[in-house]
Formats: structure tokens, sequence, C-alpha cells
């Protein structure tokens, strides 16, 4: 059938702007499948700051109050602070003189956090052995592992002549082993680390928990 041309022109236009309708609202409503967020890992920085953060409440416990350093001039050490021992009558070692506060011995300590893959090896003591070298008199120092300490590292830390200790921090944030060397116990006479019977260490001065301090 005939139709006038001003006819279909108008039916072809009113087609037009129907499918530029749809079109539109079919871009307006459809979108491209959106890529899933990956999760930013931790960094090594991160991973670093957290063991030192479980080192220091851990140790915290046996009465040792530290405190982060770390930064461009924290010359080796990442944690820093007081190691305080109940005072009884008036008893100190032979060979130190630490400072008194709140009727406690305080004895100054440095700690380096290693969270690495593998058990640590000597050359760790060897570098906190200079470390140490820098600071005060009676100062202790004490190096914290995530995976433990080859059999050398644990050899040199007993045959050092400056009071060093050892501890093993685990995923759990629990302190699984803790050691002293001679030298430490000299300067220190008294402090021992014992496990109880639920298999937890427990460190005592002189007969009494550091714990309750």
């Amino acid at each position: 059938m005939w139709v006038p041309l001003r006819v279909r022109l108008v039916v072809n236009s009113h087609r037009l702007v129907r499918d530029r309708t749809v079109l539109r609202s079919y871009n307006h409503t459809s979108t491209e499948p959106s890529t899933p967020s990956v999760a930013r890992l931790p960094s090594t920085v991160d991973i670093g700051t957290r063991f030192e953060e479980d080192t220091l409440r851990c140790l915290s416990s046996y009465g040792i109050d530290l405190r982060r350093v770390g930064g461009a001039d924290d010359k080796g050490v990442d944690l820093r602070g007081r190691w305080r021992l109940p005072k009884e009558g008036g008893v100190e070692s032979a060979r130190s003189s630490p400072g008194h506060h709140d009727g406690c011995l305080e004895f100054p300590i440095i700690v380096q956090c290693k969270k690495e893959r593998t058990k640590l090896g000597p050359k760790y003591f060897r570098e906190l052995e200079g470390t140490l070298a820098r600071e005060s008199p009676n100062t202790i120092a004490l190096l914290a592992s995530s995976e433990g300490f080859s059999t050398k590292a644990v050899d040199l830390l007993f045959a050092s002549r400056v009071p060093l200790a050892l501890a093993v921090i685990n995923s759990d944030r629990i302190c699984v082993r803790l050691a002293l060397n001679r030298a430490l116990q000299e300067l220190v006479p008294g402090l021992m680390v014992y496990k109880n019977q639920s298999n937890e260490l427990t460190v005592w001065y002189r007969n009494k928990s550091l714990t309750s301090i």
C-alpha cells in the first residue's frame, strides 16, 4: 500500500526516538563486570611492627617495661626500657648498681626483634653484642625471634661475656622460650626461668614471681 512521504517520515522519526530511548535505557542500566578488589597484603614494615608490639606485650608480663624506639637513629634497637625486679632488704648484685624506683631494682634493657622465616644464626648475637657495647654499664640485651635460634646461636649466647637473653615469640603471641646467659645471671643473681605444670614460662627473682609486679 502506498503511504505518503510525509507520513513515512513521521513514522520513522517516532521509531528513531523510540530506539534511542531504549538504547539510552540499556546503557544506563547495563554495567560491565566490576573488577574484584584485592586485599592489600601487609608490608614487611607492617609485619615487623606487629612483631615488635607482640614482643613488647609478652615481655611486659615478666616485669619488663618497654617502649618502641624504631627509626633512623635507633642504633639497632627496636625496644628500650627497664627490667624491674622486686628489692629485698637492700640486697643487690655485687657487680651492679641498678636504679631504684618504687622499691624495685631497675636494669636498663634493649631488645632487637627479628621476624624472619628461618631460625636466627650467631651473627645476630654478634651484632647485638656490638650494639650493647654502646650502651650504659649494666644494660641487658635481649634478642627476640619468631622462628627460634640455631644451635650455634644458642652456643654463642651462653659463651658471651656480656648480659644477653633470647626469647621466642610464636604466632599465637606467646613467649615459648626465654633463656638467660651466665653473664646476665651474674649481673642479676636470683633471676631464674622455669616452666610450670601447664608448660608455661614463669620468671622468678629471689623466689618472687615477676608477673606479680
